[in-house]
């Protein structure tokens, strides 16, 4: 019977010694996990602020683009517009030396003729 005694004392007395081991191996996971979520909260906010700061350099980039297509549209449309004018004073001149050879050979006829 004390045998008995005696090993049911040393096994609760090797249980609670388990036992107080897996509360200190419990209490480090613990840690362990809330040090991890700190630090992953941490990662997350500086991984949002900097896709925030992303986003408004790419809204500028955008801002910048559109000015510049405005401005590209313009040019272009002054383009076109020169290029109408150099056409319309290519005609003109070219009409008027049309008009030109025409009165010189009328001019020559007359000379020719008198």
């Amino acid at each position: 019977m004390e045998n008995t005694i005696q090993f049911l004392i040393e096994n609760q007395s090797r249980f609670h010694s388990d036992l107080e081991m897996m509360k200190e191996a419990q209490q480090e996971t613990t840690a362990q996990i809330k040090a991890l979520a700190e630090n992953t909260n941490a990662q997350i906010q500086a991984l949002t602020e900097s896709q925030q700061a992303l986003s408004e350099r790419v809204d500028d980039i955008v801002g910048v683009i559109d000015v510049m297509r405005v401005e590209l549209r313009e040019s272009f449309d002054n383009l076109i517009i020169a290029n109408e004018v150099t056409r319309k004073l290519a005609e003109d001149v070219a009409q008027l030396a049309i008009n030109t050879s025409q009165r010189v050979t009328r001019l020559e006829e007359q000379n020719g003729s008198q």
